[in-house]
């Protein structure tokens, strides 16, 4: 099994838990979709996304698992070595799954896109994915929009995207930035 799009089902906790276990050992999984189902912070831990050390392309976005169930994934998230595309949009990981996406960013060589909107991430979160950001060379796209970064955080990610030479696309619409951000 190479491919597995099961977003956008009723999936909970405990289904969450049984793929898991039914990934264990699945080393051939490239492209995981499990978006908008309703995966919360205990079954995202459950995942053994470790297990699935040639995953290219992983979307978890549309589950409610906050940033308790970021600190759980992203350990797992940081041995998946060939990752590329990471959505964790509308995830509500606020600023605290900010720093825990920030914290493995180093350690996904091959990351090219990575999407975090509509997660209520603040200056504090935005500061911490800018130092992240300047540890992750292949990035090509980050998307931001819709969250609270503001004028802090814009100015803090504005001073990293010199050290992103790969970064093509930079989304941060919406995001309670004024003037003092934008210059």
């Amino acid at each position: 099994l190479e491919h597995l799009d099961l977003g956008q089902n009723p999936i909970g906790n405990d289904s969450a838990e049984a793929l898991g276990v039914l990934l264990l050992g699945k080393s051939k999984l490239v492209h995981l979709d499990m978006g908008s189902n309703l995966i919360e912070s205990e079954g995202v831990r459950t995942l053994a996304l470790a297990e699935c050390s040639s995953l290219e392309y992983l979307n978890l976005s549309g589950n409610a698992f906050e940033a308790a169930g970021m600190e759980r994934v992203a350990p797992s998230l940081s041995q998946c070595a060939f990752l590329a595309d990471l959505h964790l949009n509308a995830c509500e990981l606020r600023d605290g799954g900010a720093e825990a996406v920030a914290a493995i960013l180093k350690d996904l060589r091959s990351l090219k896109t990575l999407s975090l909107c509509h997660n209520v991430i603040q200056s504090h979160g935005a500061s911490s994915l800018a130092h992240g950001i300047s540890a992750c060379p292949s990035l090509e796209t980050l998307s931001l929009g819709w969250n609270r970064i503001g004028d802090a955080g814009a100015a803090a990610l504005a001073g990293q995207l010199a050290s992103a030479a790969a970064l093509k696309s930079f989304g941060m619409q919406n995001n309670w930035v004024g003037d003092e951000g934008a210059s």
